[in-house]
């Protein structure tokens, strides 16, 4: 017999998994943006670390192509 989780295991793995994947994004901009050579200042870096929106994280990582600052790739946010 398969025990089914409790609603609010499901909702606490689901949490997790996406806590996951934003820090994913977070890794993956922080690599491209230094391959890309576009430099960071600390400000710069807190803000990329404090963004827990995986959707704005992945706009910044589309603008890293076109980008020549930071400021170019946060754009409007």
């Amino acid at each position: 017999m398969i025990a089914s989780k409790h609603p609010d295991m499901v909702k606490h793995d689901e949490a997790v998994e996406q806590r996951g994947k934003v820090a994913g994004y977070r890794d993956m901009l922080l690599m491209r943006l230094d391959e890309a050579e576009v430099r960071l200042d600390d400000a710069a870096r807190a803000h990329i670390e404090a963004c827990s929106d995986g959707d704005v994280l992945r706009r910044w990582f589309k603008r890293v192509g076109e980008a020549r600052t930071i400021r170019d790739v946060f754009g409007d946010a």
